[in-house]
């Protein structure tokens, strides 16, 4: 019961400081207003998973942090040591949260609106790098860091090792990246947070 009171302190302390109220957060969760209170006043004695992933972007938490509070199984990489670690396939990293939660493939298509055998496809291995779209979609469904699945398929840029930090050099997915093509991504980063501003 305390885990339950500490997770409904967490909740109420993040909306509060954002200054939402209960039913702007319930329209951005999909979550009713009223069960967003009784977790807030922890009433409810065993939340379910679904639950708290959906919830988790409303109140900027991630589900592994949600999941840590009541004391849920949390899958994120760092948790399972595989911080930049190519043994994990992106794949295989989705298939272990959603086995962890309960969800099923075909409950996942729906919530994220693409094919079960795509989504199967990735989880088996035959889609190795899903689309950083995809990936962003994927990522509240499964409740899981957006950025954990971009380091597993290899879309983020590497910050340089320290022995090429003085150098100023970059890598994206592992290869250097030169002064023009640094300069046009980041022109196009630029361009892309414009565009969704």
């Amino acid at each position: 019961m305390l885990k339950i009171k500490r997770l409904g302190q967490l909740l109420r302390a993040n909306r509060l400081s954002k200054d939402q109220s209960l039913e702007a957060l319930a329209a951005s969760s999909g979550i009713e207003a009223s069960t967003l209170s009784r977790l807030e006043r922890g009433i409810v004695r065993k939340p379910r998973r679904e639950t708290l992933i959906k919830l988790a972007p409303a109140y900027d938490l991630t589900a592994d942090q949600i999941f840590n509070v009541v004391g849920y199984p949390v899958i994120s990489l760092d948790a399972l040591g595989h911080s930049g670690s190519k043994q994990l396939t992106v794949g295989q990293f989705l298939r272990a949260h959603r086995e962890t939660i309960g969800k099923t493939i075909a409950s996942i298509a729906i919530d994220v609106g693409c094919s079960k055998s795509h989504l199967s496809l990735i989880e088996c291995g035959k889609v190795e790098k899903p689309t950083m779209d995809l990936l962003e979609r994927v990522a509240p469904a499964y409740g899981v860091p957006v950025n954990d699945l971009f380091r597993l398929a290899g879309h983020i840029l590497s910050p340089p090792s320290k022995s090429s930090r003085n150098c100023g050099q970059h890598t994206l997915a592992g290869d250097r990246l030169s002064d023009e093509e640094l300069k046009i991504l980041q022109a196009v980063l630029t361009s892309l947070r414009e565009s969704r501003s």
